[in-house]
């Protein structure tokens, strides 16, 4: 089959980075960009697709919600993870949706292009171990992980509810549960833990 790779990422730079690798991987343009989760949904219902680049974080959103959809859908799609985001914070739920391939932007150039080429060619499927058990956010569920992304920004508990469609009891609860996972015991803390462990 064919290799027909979507890529959703949002920064013009790096998408440009992306699809010059690509480029000159499959020695062919046989690419398609997108920059939002409307837009990735959308893509991948009008055309076929054996591979996809994906950041976390896009123009309009988490794209960690729309990854359960994307694989009940097209449980064949080859998926790459490319985000700013630390590994550690999203690798249990990845692994859950078979994503082997798991790429942080702070990656050397060198290993960045070899997994690029491996994941493009299916060379071969990377299985990354699980992280240490001791990092404070390590294995959060998504939903958590989105409340934690609002709340590193200073947002408050009725802004984070009304973004993401939920009651504010529900968003009380996910801070509670996210100050227990961390041991820490308010906003101030949790920052300086997750600028300690370059989470943002």
């Amino acid at each position: 089959m064919a290799t027909n790779l979507l890529i959703a990422e949002d920064h013009s730079v790096t998408l440009k980075g992306l699809g010059l690798l690509a480029e000159h991987i499959l020695k062919k343009r046989s690419f398609v960009t997108v920059g939002s989760c409307h837009q990735l949904m959308k893509q991948l219902s009008t055309k076929t697709f054996s591979h996809l680049i994906l950041d976390i974080i896009l123009a309009d959103g988490s794209a960690l919600e729309s990854i359960p959809t994307i694989r009940n859908l097209y449980p064949d799609l080859e998926i790459m993870i490319f985000s700013a985001q630390p590994v550690i914070l999203y690798e249990r739920a990845l692994l859950r949706y078979r994503i082997r391939y798991i790429v942080s932007k702070d990656m050397p150039e060198l290993e960045t292009i070899k997994t690029l080429r491996q994941f493009l060619t299916n060379e071969r499927t990377i299985s990354h171990p699980l992280s240490d058990r001791s990092e404070p956010f390590a294995g959060m569920p998504p939903r958590e992980i989105d409340v934690l992304r609002f709340l590193l920004k200073g947002w408050k508990t009725t802004q984070i509810a009304e973004t993401l469609n939920l009651s504010i009891s529900t968003i009380s609860t996910l801070k509670s549960r996210i100050f227990q996972r961390t041991q820490t015991s308010n906003i101030r803390e949790l920052m300086d833990l997750a600028s300690l462990h370059r989470v943002s």
